[in-house]
């Protein structure tokens, strides 16, 4: 079990919840018990990363779809919808929201190592290669 507290939410990690083994991400408001946990997500990939702006409305994290690790986005922790941010043929882990929640950072090994990106959370793919080392650059 991997928690995660973020200011007004406490984000777990959990693994089996879906009954296949995978990991999911499940939400804790305040004042909630282990016994009144709400799926963030449910579903038979593996989510991990969770990452929340700071008011906690929206929640940046990795799936595995496909093979392949990308970034999606809840624009509400408990809709059911995810929008995916990244699209590669590659290994996008590891967001991170910015100060004013407008960008996110994450590593890619897109071009061989891992280098960290900058996009729009709100628009398209277009992504900003922050870093171009021999070494892995994660966050």
């Amino acid at each position: 079990m991997y928690i995660r507290i973020i200011p007004g939410l406490f984000i777990l990690l959990i693994t089996g919840l879906s009954g296949c083994g995978k990991k999911n991400i499940v939400l804790i408001s305040d004042g909630e018990t282990l016994n009144n946990l709400s799926p963030i997500t449910f579903d038979k990939n593996d989510n991990t990363s969770p990452s929340s702006n700071k008011e906690g409305s929206k929640i940046l994290f990795t799936s595995k779809e496909n093979n392949l690790y990308n970034i999606f986005l809840k624009t509400a922790p408990y809709s059911s919808n995810s929008i995916q941010r990244t699209n590669f043929y590659s290994t996008d882990i590891q967001p991170c929201f910015s100060n004013t929640g407008n960008l996110f950072c994450y590593s890619s090994n897109r071009y061989g190592d891992f280098d960290i990106f900058i996009q729009n959370v709100s628009s398209g793919y277009s992504a900003l290669r922050v870093t171009s080392t021999d070494d892995d650059d994660v966050l």
